[in-house]
């Protein structure tokens, strides 16, 4: 799901309260991948946090990066969405 335009990301801090914030993403994006594929035994989820903020890896079956692409890049988009709301929302939170 690479995109040639970088995400402005929030700046990261570090507190308890932020890497259990990044547990709960990981776990809701997790699961949303696991509904959205044929092989959900085999959706791995890697988090790399930088100064720049935290990135997602998703790794899936090689016949279900279609489904995670979706049309024209529609459901790629969707979840940069929903990732993208999320991060808005701890940032008004405080987090």
């Amino acid at each position: 799901m690479n995109d040639d335009k970088q995400p402005d990301l929030p700046a990261s801090t570090s507190s308890a309260s932020t890497s259990l914030h990044v547990e709960e993403v990981r776990e809701l994006i997790l699961s949303l991948l696991k509904l959205m594929v044929d092989s959900p035994g085999d959706v791995s989820l890697t988090i790399v946090t930088s100064s720049r903020g935290t990135i997602l890896y998703a790794t899936v079956a090689p016949g279900d990066v279609g489904k995670l692409i979706g049309r024209a890049g529609r459901t790629a988009r969707s979840l940069r969405t929903i990732l993208t709301v999320i991060s808005l929302e701890s940032v008004m939170e405080g987090r």
